[in-house]
């Protein structure tokens, strides 16, 4: 269901503005759904350092909320849907 929500919904092609390897694979891992705490484990980070890096990624994509920045990740083609 999510997957065909987002074919309709996402418009490809927007842009992000340039971010670092850290915040790419923070933002592909929001995209999968991830935690702040699953997030700080697989990172190797305590979830307060995760909630901080969030937020200043948020600012950086001009996300309001977790929802917006994953549409703006797969509108960018950062990350794209699998077949479930």
């Amino acid at each position: 269901v999510t997957r065909r929500l987002l074919e309709t919904v996402v418009i490809p092609g927007t842009s992000l503005p340039k971010l670092s390897e850290q915040d790419v694979q923070l933002l592909r891992l929001i995209a999968r759904a991830r935690t702040n705490t699953e997030i700080a484990h697989e990172l190797d980070l305590t979830p307060s350092t995760v909630k901080t890096y969030v937020s200043r990624l948020f600012t950086r994509i001009n996300a309001r909320d977790r929802a917006h920045a994953v549409v703006l990740a797969y509108e960018s083609g950062l990350v794209r849907p699998r077949n479930l």
